[in-house]
């Protein structure tokens, strides 16, 4: 069967073959990991790059209608599918359809009337390293972003 996987060995080489089993020996394997990160060095003091008396209030008007055309008319070209199976060739194509719903949504969330938290979760999915894959460590996880 595509896109399952069938069973698990746990740490102890036991096969699980249950969801659930399944589920838990790789939640304890991907927690397991070690966070690993690079410490960072900025030589920049941003503190004096930024003035304190300049007015921000400029980031808090809202987008016009030429900002949002200009911004899809320089989207690249080709880029990879949406979640909707549509690439940015299909959003510029169609944008005197699409436009006039796409400034409400910007309207309607820049007024509070909607929320977009659900554009910062993603689905983690895991792709085998090997054929027949058994143990955590032969799945790579992956984040799928909207």
């Amino acid at each position: 069967m595509v896109n399952h996987v069938a069973s698990l060995h746990d740490d102890l080489g036991n096969i699980d073959r249950e969801h659930n089993a399944k589920a838990n020996i790789l939640l304890k394997a991907f927690k397991q990991r070690p966070d690993t990160s690079v410490p960072t060095f900025n030589p920049l003091n941003l503190g004096n790059l930024l003035s304190r008396d300049v007015d921000l209030s400029v980031f808090e008007i809202p987008f016009s209608k030429d900002e949002i055309d200009a911004v899809v008319k320089n989207l690249p070209n080709d880029k990879a599918l949406g979640l909707d199976g549509f690439n940015t060739n299909f959003i510029k194509h169609c944008w005197d359809i699409l436009a006039p719903d796409f400034y409400t949504l910007i309207e309607d969330f820049y007024h509070g009337r909607i929320s977009l938290q659900s554009i910062n979760s993603s689905f983690i999915t895991l792709i085998p390293k090997k054929d027949a894959p058994t143990t955590p460590s032969d799945f790579r996880p992956i984040s799928l972003l909207n």
